[in-house]
């Protein structure tokens, strides 16, 4: 698989590195879910694409509401 580089500048333009994106996505990704295991995390509420884990959840309300929790 192909690591999607780019060049990160100095103040006067040169380039002085390449930055490998999948090492920035893994970053990212644990900040993020260091953020999410937080007990102050409440999550948001979900935008209007995303109706299938809005469906989701409503089967795994009823899901668990049927198992009697």
């Amino acid at each position: 698989m192909q690591a999607w580089t780019h060049a990160r500048a100095t103040a006067g333009g040169a380039a002085t590195e390449r930055v490998d994106n999948r090492q920035q996505d893994w970053s990212l990704c644990e900040r993020t879910q260091l953020g999410v295991q937080s007990h102050a995390f409440r999550p948001g509420p979900l935008s209007f694409e995303e109706t299938s884990v809005a469906d989701f959840h409503r089967a795994y309300q009823s899901w668990l509401a049927s198992a009697g929790h």
